[in-house]
């Protein structure tokens, strides 16, 4: 997961520089894959107003620009025919450098000179391909180093995801992370809107494969392009932007870890039922594709049509759109195996599925749901319903697990006092209370890896420091010594190969179509190599 370290310390005060956080990370935490410089290198980029537009005399593919840039006014030629007057966009002038150490010059284009370039994320290295010059959404002054603004420049760390560390799929995760190993400190959440639970949006759950439903409406929403500031959180990811009101759902994802859905209020009915699915029913999917069920899978529907796979992808008739007016926003909590065994039967990898099967946090939906509504008031002027719809039917508590400090030193071969041990797990974030040998250590629902005694002595140990424990040799009192028979068998040996015997060491497998007297009946069924697929039935092959 690429990791910004721009965005992340909007959650957190970083104690180090990128080269010793990234220290930190893999002596306590995981590996690290790659650290990008983002936006190195990259200078001469401002932002400009385009105030008039015109065809090329000689080329019928390019528009000469008038482009203002705050104390001048540059003539800039295009291929881009979608760029319109008064739209803002980024400008690379001359003697600029963009991404891949692309530099610009002042140049003619058949005949017409063209004193900069209009830019795309491409250029500023935010996607591998874009198709259009990027028009900034926001209000800012033509002159404007874009650069600055967009905060460009930043350290990309992309950590590697164990499959038992769900936790580490969001920004929030990492943050508590970064604490946790002391690398960061005083960590913020943000800003939420606080629903109440109630008699909101009708919600049926009808299956077990769905464990928690919650839903919110949005009204008078406006669909329109995310500010520039998203637009580069999201290009981080590798995501790339469609709309505010979808960008805002990949971005809580992406933020608390917790996938989230958005549907169009007027392509569903009058209500939600996640049931399971028959088998052969079929549906469109967001990529396009249609599916068929196997019968075993969570739908999202309205009680007639299919609006979702659940966990896994939106259907295709219920999405955001332009003409998007209200949403029903979804907050949920579906069964970690359903999702994994339906997502690998339908060959769909998800940014949703690749969380749910590892398992997300079931008790973060209020957070959730008030982030989701806060950031869509603040970016689509939409007006949030004060009732929250929670369908919540076994509540899945925290686990108590008792751990004894003896055992934690026992097991660490290190002896760590029980202040640091209670230290350690207040880090963690994991509630503890002393108890007589050692402590009751209350599990959040955010960590499912933790389940045994043992799983606690190991994040001990690794926020402790592995590298902190002396590395001594296993004691060990058996005398070693040889056989009597082992010695018969020595000596026996020794003697036929001083007489001028030659001493054979025969694998037990062997290519059957090498065995002339008999053939195998034992059959390796995924042999290290085709020439040792048989075991050998006779004593005579091999010699």
């Amino acid at each position: 997961m690429n990791i910004s370290r721009n965005w992340i310390s909007e959650y957190i005060d970083l104690k180090d520089d990128t080269d010793n956080l990234v220290d930190k990370i893999k002596l306590h935490s995981t590996n690290v894959e790659s650290v990008e410089k983002l936006g190195e290198g990259i200078k001469g980029v401002i932002v400009g107003r385009i105030l008039e537009i015109k065809d090329h005399p000689d080329a019928d593919k390019i528009v000469i620009c008038k482009v203002d840039v705050g104390d001048k006014t540059l003539q800039i030629l295009t291929a881009d025919k979608s760029v319109k007057v008064n739209d803002l966009i980024p400008v690379a002038i001359d003697g600029a450098v963009l991404a891949g150490n692309f530099k610009i010059k002042s140049r003619k284009m058949r005949g017409i000179m063209s004193e900069g370039m209009m830019c795309s994320l491409e250029e500023l290295g935010l996607e591998e391909k874009s198709e259009y010059v990027y028009k900034i959404p926001d209000d800012i002054d033509p002159g404007t180093d874009f650069v600055e603004y967009l905060r460009l420049k930043d350290d990309i760390i992309d950590i590697e995801i164990f499959p038992n560390r769900p936790d580490l799929l969001s920004y929030l995760g990492v943050a508590s992370e970064f604490v946790a190993i002391d690398a960061a400190e005083n960590l913020g959440y943000p800003e939420i809107i606080k629903v109440e639970k109630g008699e909101g949006f009708p919600v049926y759950i009808e299956y077990e494969g769905c464990k928690r439903y919650s839903a919110l409406v949005v009204e008078d929403v406006e669909v329109k392009p995310s500010p520039a500031w998203l637009v580069k959180k999201l290009a981080t990811a590798g995501i790339r932007s469609i709309n505010n009101i979808v960008d805002i759902t990949n971005y809580v994802l992406l933020e608390t870890g917790h996938p989230v859905h958005a549907f169009d209020m007027d392509l569903i009915g009058d209500k939600i039922v996640v049931r399971k699915a028959e088998k052969g029913e079929k549906v469109v999917l967001l990529d396009e594709k249609e599916y068929e069920m196997n019968g075993t899978e969570t739908l999202i529907t309205d009680g007639e049509k299919i609006l979702a796979l659940g966990g896994i992808m939106g259907g295709q008739d219920s999405g955001i759109n332009e003409n998007t007016k209200s949403v029903l926003l979804e907050v949920a909590y579906f069964d970690p195996v359903n999702i994994r065994k339906s997502a690998r039967y339908h060959k769909i990898s998800s940014d949703s599925s690749y969380r749910f099967e590892r398992g997300v946090d079931p008790n973060d939906a209020e957070f959730v749901m008030g982030r989701l509504a806060y950031l869509i008031k603040e970016l689509a002027n939409g007006k949030v319903s004060p009732v929250m719809t929670d369908v919540y039917p076994q509540y899945i508590e925290p686990k108590q697990i008792f751990i004894r400090s003896s055992y934690v030193n026992e097991r660490l071969g290190v002896t760590i006092k029980e202040e640091k041990i209670k230290e350690i797990l207040d880090k963690l974030g994991f509630k503890s209370e002393k108890v007589e040998n050692g402590f009751k250590v209350t599990v959040p629902t955010r960590r499912p890896d933790i389940t045994e005694e043992i799983d606690l002595v190991e994040e001990i140990g690794r926020i402790y420091g592995y590298h902190n424990i002396p590395s001594v040799l296993p004691q060990n009192n058996l005398i070693g010594g040889i056989s009597d028979y082992i010695k018969f068998r020595e000596k026996v040996s020794e003697v036929m190969r001083l007489n001028g015997y030659n001493e054979a060491f025969t694998f037990a497998f062997m290519d059957n179509s090498r065995m002339w007297l008999k053939e195998g009946e034992v059959f390796l069924s995924n042999p290290i190599s085709s020439e040792l697929g048989t075991m050998r039935p006779l004593l005579v092959y091999g010699f």
